[in-house]
């Protein structure tokens, strides 16, 4: 049996959004809400656990500390916990590790923990059980690789610097299908749905408005056809080096800016409308065509494993914090999830393509440290091997004579071997169709 809910986690008062070093202004007004979507489960003699995709920046060990004293005052001991961040640059921060990346109220971690066990205490009791899954997909328009090799100017001798720049870079593939799955009850309709495309979401053109971003017309189209109140968790997936592909008119002049890594437009009104409707008729037209995979769920298992890796073993210097690998798995869907800003270029070092029906690939679960590339991408350089030290206040750094390919991978394997993903592999799945 299988509890699930949603709730608003929109801030009762203006605070500074989380995601832009430079931006400290308190929050203009909006209509976007801000949302909580869960799902949970209860063994025998056992704690509850718990499935949370939360539109934010990046989640934290004080938030889930928050959460797990607030449901344990009202008797709810969590066993498992998992929780997702969209990602979203456009809400305040529940992460006080990141100053940098935005002031983080205390005040505001709190009131978003206890949302949230308001909505898990308001629907434990109508649990349901899961008969069937449905697989649907479809590939949306209006991403791009963000990685490519060119020369920018720095501040240091010879004032010019070669590797990989944040530019728009469409000769790279990249896995752009959404993903959605259905999750029917015995008693008719979706319990809940999980849905996935990769994308960084910085796609809002008043950047200093309360957003989920893309994520919440997504979610408004999804439930036009499962209902109004079904919940929908939202799963980034690999999208550390994935962003909108707004670009101005290419002209001779482009190039120019392109020594200041300005190779990207920022987002207007047109824009955000236009690449809003792209994916929800993408997300739309998979929805409501025949499934790609379904499957018998009555029988299907949910747990939640976690492994952890010492960061020291991945940067270098001394750390004492360590980066959290989870395998969940939802009623025959597997979740491999980790806390880091995962690159695209993961999926390929696992064998996976980024469309499979069965399976997926995230990032931005629990409290993130900063990006995790491949080791082809550090011999490149770049934002994401280590631009984004600075702001993330972080220590230590990648080095291409320290692979982090051999050590991600194993902990990959071994969370993997030890989960329900490896027991559901083991035994046919009754009824499924491809």
């Amino acid at each position: 049996m299988i509890s699930s809910g949603r709730i608003a986690v929109d801030p009762s008062a203006p605070l500074p959004l989380a995601g832009y070093a430079a931006r400290h202004a308190l929050a203009s007004p909006s209509t976007d809400v801000l949302e909580a979507n869960w799902m949970a489960w209860q063994e025998p003699n056992a704690g509850l656990s718990l499935i949370l995709t939360l539109d934010t920046l990046f989640s934290s060990s004080s938030f889930e500390a928050a959460l797990r004293d607030h449901l344990a005052g009202q008797g709810v001991a969590l066993e498992n916990l998992a929780v997702i961040a969209s990602h979203t640059h456009f809400a305040p921060s529940i992460d006080p590790e990141k100053p940098n990346l935005g002031v983080c109220d205390p005040e505001y971690i709190d009131h978003v923990a206890k949302q949230v066990t308001r909505s898990v205490l308001g629907g434990l009791d109508t649990a349901k059980s899961i008969t069937r899954v449905s697989a649907h997909r479809s590939v949306a328009p209006g991403s791009i690789y963000r990685r490519r090799r060119g020369v920018r100017v720095v501040k240091r001798w010879p004032l010019l610097e070669r590797g990989a720049q944040m530019l728009p870079n469409a000769k790279r593939p990249i896995p752009r299908t959404v993903r959605i799955w259905r999750f029917e009850a015995a008693a008719g309709g979706a319990a809940f749905a999980l849905v996935s495309w990769p994308c960084h979401p910085v796609s809002r053109s008043d950047s200093n408005a309360i957003s989920a971003d893309y994520i919440g017309p997504l979610r408004t189209m999804l439930r036009k056809h499962l209902g109004e109140n079904c919940p929908v968790l939202f799963l980034p997936g690999v999208c550390g080096d994935i962003r909108p592909d707004f670009r101005g008119k290419r002209k001779l002049r482009d190039i120019y800016p392109y020594l200041w890594q300005k190779g990207f437009a920022g987002a207007d009104a047109r824009l955000e409308k236009a690449f809003d409707a792209g994916l929800c008729h993408a997300a739309e037209t998979a929805l409501t065509a025949e499934a790609d995979m379904t499957w018998d769920a009555t029988a299907a298992q949910c747990s939640i494993d976690t492994v952890r890796i010492d960061l020291a073993d991945l940067l270098g210097a001394p750390q004492t914090e360590t980066m959290t690998i989870s395998a969940v798995s939802v009623c025959g869907l597997h979740v491999l999830a980790a806390g880091a800003e995962l690159t695209s270029t993961w999926l390929a070092e696992l064998g996976w393509t980024g469309d499979e029906p069965d399976r997926i690939l995230t990032g931005y679960t629990g409290a993130c440290f900063g990006y995790l590339p491949t080791d082809d991408q550090i011999a490149c350089g770049g934002y994401e091997v280590s631009g984004f030290a600075g702001p993330f206040g972080l220590k230590g750094g990648y080095d291409p004579a320290r692979p982090v390919g051999p050590i991600v991978l194993k902990a990959f394997e071994k969370v993997t071997d030890q989960s329900q993903i490896t027991r559901d592999q083991q035994a046919a799945r009754p009824g499924q169709a491809q």
